[in-house]
């Protein structure tokens, strides 16, 4: 069963960066990665308030499946179909189950299944808006 089904628009999506350290060895979360993040978990809430199950939404305790597909903007001069370069897939998906935690599902170790791409715009599809189509479902009711 979906519990969650939801596109994020970003003109430019943000992939999970490398945590930074200050002098004091201190880490911290890069404030384009954290401000992604803070996005994509408000729009996940945004998509529950729309939906028929938000007054009682249920934060997944059991396994769950998931899908990320990221949906580039196409470099101008581009002729590709799929973008082979940087950053790599699994950078934008750390991103997007990072910003679920606590929204979807109580941590993403419950995550147990995974499926996406990433690819570039297209005119006059379905994908043709950069950002996040993310979906989320439960592994124990499928």
């Amino acid at each position: 069963m979906t519990i969650l089904d939801f596109f994020v628009p970003m003109p430019k999506p943000v992939a999970k960066a490398r945590p930074r350290f200050t002098r004091t060895g201190v880490a911290y979360t890069p404030k384009e990665t954290a401000d992604a993040e803070r996005y994509v978990a408000m729009m996940a809430r945004r998509a529950i308030r729309a939906s028929a199950m938000a007054p009682c939404f249920p934060v997944a305790e059991d396994a769950v499946g998931m899908g990320i597909y990221v949906i580039l903007q196409r470099p101008k001069g581009c002729k590709k179909k799929y973008p082979t370069g940087r950053p790599d897939w699994d950078n934008y998906a750390k991103l997007v189950c990072d910003a679920l935690n606590g929204v979807a599902y109580k941590d993403d170790s419950q995550i147990v299944q995974m499926q996406g791409w990433k690819r570039y715009a297209e005119q006059f599809s379905q994908w043709d808006t950069p950002g996040y189509y993310v979906w989320v479902h439960d592994m124990e009711g499928a």
